[in-house]
């Protein structure tokens, strides 16, 4: 937050390499599933997927180190 307003950095997730992108998509429709009451026995592996590939993309100099932190934040 800056002055009391929160900054936007949504820009962030934009340039995922592919894999990360899916993996995040992934993820994403699963959690869409567990929080309208839905069982998802792979949400676990979703998730799990979701946080290496952010290791992975990061550790690979694919993503900054800012975006890992950002998507680490949002979504895990």
């Amino acid at each position: 937050m800056e002055n009391g307003k929160k900054i936007n950095k949504e820009y962030l997730e934009g340039g995922l390499p592919k894999y990360l992108k899916e993996s995040l998509e992934e993820y994403k429709i699963s959690l869409k599933k567990i929080e309208s009451g839905q069982k998802d026995l792979r949400f676990d592996l979703y998730y799990d997927g979701l946080r290496s590939n952010i290791n992975v993309a990061e550790n690979g100099y694919q993503i900054s180190k800012e975006q890992a932190n950002y998507l680490r934040n949002k979504y895990l």
